[in-house]
């Protein structure tokens, strides 16, 4: 009799921890488990996407922030990764977008949506070999960044979101001409989710 209750014991036990188990591994606020370094945050964004695995090709850390530039195929991303309650990453925001070569340069940007001040950056590609360095013109400064091997640029910048600052960009040859200039639209009433009541 006492090895009868013993057993049910057991069985009570066993279903208890399997559903502990599913739990833990379905649940989304413990997703955070799989982010223990900003690189796999980043690999697991991309299989999300159907994307990737790309090629690293810059990366920049700004406070608590990674943004990565990197391609796959005839693509390139920018995406920025966030670090999470001290030892955990999260993926806050980024994309990609196929390489035009005829267009003297294809540009994503984006902006993080909590915390200040802002961190926001724009990655591109070149196709004009005469472009040597892009030059970004914002509200409170200007910016320039080296094209690189790749034919890749990345320019992060903190202080206001990209769509309330970005004011131009610029690219331009070694002795400094500027060969393209893209003017970008003025966006001063967009509202973010944060700012949403």
């Amino acid at each position: 009799m006492a090895h009868k209750g013993k057993r049910k014991e057991y069985i009570k036990w066993g279903i208890a921890g399997l559903l502990v188990a599913c739990v833990l591994l379905y649940s989304p606020y413990l997703v955070y488990f799989q982010y223990l370094s900003p690189e796999n945050t980043l690999r697991y964004s991309e299989k999300s996407m159907h994307y990737g695995p790309s090629d690293i090709i810059d990366e920049r850390k700004v406070n608590s922030s990674i943004i990565y530039l990197s391609t796959y195929k005839d693509w390139f991303s920018a995406s920025h990764v966030e670090r999470k309650w001290g030892i955990f990453w999260q993926h806050r925001n980024g994309g990609g977008i196929k390489k035009n070569s005829e267009e003297a340069i294809t540009h994503i940007f984006g902006s993080s949506f909590k915390g200040e001040p802002a961190i926001s950056y724009m990655g591109g590609y070149v196709s004009d070999p005469e472009i040597d360095v892009i030059e970004v013109e914002l509200d409170h400064e200007t910016l320039q960044e080296p094209v690189n091997d790749q034919q890749l640029f990345l320019v992060v910048w903190k202080g206001g979101r990209s769509y309330e600052v970005l004011r131009s960009y610029r690219g331009l040859n070694e002795e400094g001409d500027v060969l393209y200039e893209y003017e970008h639209p003025r966006m001063d009433n967009v509202r973010y989710f944060d700012e949403v009541e």
